[in-house]
Order: C-alpha cells, then structure tokens, then sequence
C-alpha cells in the first residue's frame, strides 16, 4: 500500500447515522482498490479500559465507512482497523474486537512504561527494547 493522505479526526455520515468520528485515518489507493487504517485511540490518565459501548462503537464506525465506500463507489476495500488503548482492555472487550477482525494494542503491547515526570513541564518515555 503505498500511503496517500492521512487524516485526523476524520468525519463520517450516511443517512442512517448521526455524524462519526474516526480518530486516525490513513488511506492510499491502488488501481484495483482503496485501502486504508483506520485507528481508534483512547488514552486515559486512570487505569480505565474501554467500555463495552465504546468498543461496539468503532466496530460500527467500520462498518459505515466501509459503506459509504461502496457508495462512492469504490472497488476492493480493504480496511485495517486498529483500536489503541494505552491501558489495555477487559478481556472480553478484546476477544470482542479480535473475532471483529479489529487489531488491538497497548503500552504494554508496545514495551512502553508509563510516563515519568522530570521538572515542572517536562517528562521522559522510557522505552524498553522490543524483541
């Protein structure tokens, strides 16, 4: 896939909708198709999981992209979606999105501790070696 725009806070609409918000969209085009990734991400100060709604949610937020595709007439969709959540999920909630086709990821996931402050304005990732 080569890359062609990205979007941020990418809105979408059918008339059967109210208006939805994609967080992160990255779209490209090849002659036989669209393609894209298509992010949700929740980064919350506390140790809250996503909720059960908010999961459901993106699933349906996929589901009226890829059909205001078709109405654009777009040929060979293909889309990855991807629900980041910096503190993890339930158990259930990410089984959910696993037989949804929805990757998921999170700090943990990633090798990435929480953040560490260091003076009054400033703070430091601490980045552990990936295998």
């Amino acid at each position: 896939m080569s890359i062609g725009l990205i979007y941020l806070n990418y809105f979408i609409q059918s008339p059967e909708t109210a208006v939805m918000e994609l967080d992160l969209l990255v779209e490209g085009t090849t002659e036989t198709g669209y393609q894209a990734i298509v992010f949700e991400i929740k980064n919350r100060d506390e140790k809250k999981y996503p909720t059960d709604q908010e999961v459901k949610l993106f699933v349906q937020k996929i589901k009226v992209f890829k059909h205001a595709l078709k109405r654009m007439e777009h040929q060979n969709i293909c889309l990855l979606p991807i629900y980041l959540s910096a503190n993890g999920f339930e158990n259930c909630s990410e089984k959910w999105l696993h037989e949804k086709n929805v990757l998921t990821a999170d700090m943990n996931t990633w090798k990435i501790n929480a953040i560490e402050k260091i003076g009054h304005n400033m703070c430091n990732l601490k980045f552990c070696s990936l295998l």
